[in-house]
């Protein structure tokens, strides 16, 4: 998963936690082991470059809200 689909996937469950699981599983994580590979190999990513973290949360912020300025029914 490249990091602008992660972070699409971030924003989204920032602005819609209740609905995490089939927001994983439209991000193609469906199963418990699938989600903590994928949070594991960012993770490291992040903590070995926080520059790259840096544009992870400035892409999640962004994201997030043009999520929030869309009404909810307009997926």
């Amino acid at each position: 998963m490249k990091l602008d689909r992660y972070a699409e996937m971030a924003a989204e469950l920032r602005v819609r936690p209740a609905d995490a699981s089939a927001i994983m599983a439209c991000f193609g994580l469906d199963t418990h082991e699938q989600r903590e590979r994928i949070h594991t190999l960012w993770r490291r990513r992040f903590e070995a470059n926080p520059a790259l973290f840096a544009t992870f949360t400035e892409a999640v912020e962004q994201k997030s809200a043009v999520l929030q300025s869309k009404p909810p029914n307009d997926e």
